[in-house]
């Protein structure tokens, strides 16, 4: 998830059996969007990230402020159409679906990185460009698509953003403290406690002006504009279906 500085444009047209997905050039505050999943899928989504990661979901959302419906909501939202395909889901371990959600590469865009040059010339992060730039092949070639050999920008289930690297360059540095992980695979997107680590903590900062308001926490989550509206109303109708179906 971005923050509101900058978004990518998505339009997603969902049906029951997946999702057409196009984007822009042209750099946005929020989506241009539809739902990421089709309603009538998204109780199927919601159980398979508890049945996979249901005790951390839980754990995390205890005495906070969010339901695990609503997280499950957001991911469903932010990355969806990605992870909640049967290829993904026969080929890969759950685990591994999460490393693969590195999504995103509209350019130009007004966050850093514009693009995948500025990252490479930055002499603060540059460095890391070769491995998130193998991430990102990694996940097209998961997906069915040709590799670019360019950066992309949003990174786990929730689509945490690039731009928060030069405040928090340990999400995309540190090696997962998971014994059985690679030790080569560098940066936290496909540790879910890491994730929603970031997810609280963007949530938070905007529930701050919204103490009261769920819905307008949400919407300012995700930036401004008529979007971010579309957004908000879409997460919380997928937290409602979710909670209706028992899924979460």
């Amino acid at each position: 998830m971005t923050s509101d500085l900058s978004r990518r444009q998505f339009f997603a047209v969902a049906t029951a059996s997946g999702l057409a997905l196009c984007q822009s050039s042209t750099p946005v505050r929020a989506w241009q969007m539809s739902p990421s999943l089709d309603d009538r899928l998204v109780p199927a989504a919601a159980r398979w990230l508890m049945t996979n990661f249901g005790p951390s979901i839980i754990e995390r959302t205890r005495n906070s402020h969010y339901s695990p419906a609503l997280v499950c909501a957001i991911a469903c939202q932010e990355s969806g159409y990605a992870w909640y395909t049967k290829s993904l889901r026969k080929r890969y371990t759950p685990s591994d679906i999460l490393r693969l959600m590195v999504l995103d590469n509209n350019t130009p865009r007004r966050a850093f990185p514009r693009d995948t040059r500025a990252f490479i010339e930055d002499s603060r992060v540059g460095h890391l460009a070769q491995a998130l730039i193998e991430a990102s092949d990694a996940s097209r070639t998961a997906r069915g698509l040709k590799p670019t050999g360019q950066l992309y920008y949003g990174y786990g289930i929730f689509q945490y953003d690039l731009q928060h690297i030069r405040n928090d360059e340990q999400f995309w540095r540190a090696t997962p403290d998971d014994r059985t992980a690679d030790p080569s695979r560098t940066g936290l997107w496909g540790d879910l406690n890491a994730c929603l680590d970031r997810l609280f903590q963007e949530l938070d900062s905007k529930r701050q002006k919204y103490p009261s308001d769920l819905r307008q926490t949400i919407r300012a989550y995700n930036g401004s504009g008529k979007n971010a509206e579309a957004y908000a109303d879409i997460v919380m109708r997928f937290s409602r279906i979710i909670s209706e179906s028992g899924a979460a």
